[in-house]
């Protein structure tokens, strides 16, 4: 980059991009919350159909099923149920700014301590 920008556009830029990265992650958490809910829609439907014997595949392991059909690797089917089953009851979850990766990895204890704690869920429900 040889052009050169005042401190003042920069700042203007940067502003821009933290609104738009915390839009961003926002949605993505929509998002994985709505993929979520498919796949444990999904899963549901699998193990029915398995039981009925309408559905003919090697394993009775749902996750292997998505990897396979789906093309959603195994460990990603099961962090979005997770974090659709961990903060179901806490749609404001949704609305937060921290990034997916963030609940993956904190979302059991966090979504242990609301459950516990009514006042603190208070706030997300």
């Amino acid at each position: 980059m040889n052009q050169e920008y005042d401190l003042p556009t920069l700042q203007q830029v940067l502003t821009t991009a933290a609104k738009s990265l915390s839009c961003i992650e926002r949605y993505q958490l929509i998002n994985i919350y709505n993929v979520g809910q498919w796949l444990l829609l999904a899963r549901e439907a699998f193990h029915s159909a398995k039981e009925a014997g309408r559905l003919v595949y090697r394993s009775n392991n749902f996750v292997e099923w998505v990897e396979e059909r789906c093309a959603i690797k195994k460990t990603k089917a099961y962090d979005y149920m997770c974090f659709v089953e961990r903060f179901a009851n806490f749609p404001k979850v949704l609305n937060c700014q921290l990034p997916f990766e963030w609940f993956r990895t904190n979302g059991k204890r966090v979504a242990v301590y609301l459950q516990a704690n009514a006042q603190a869920a208070a706030a997300w429900l």
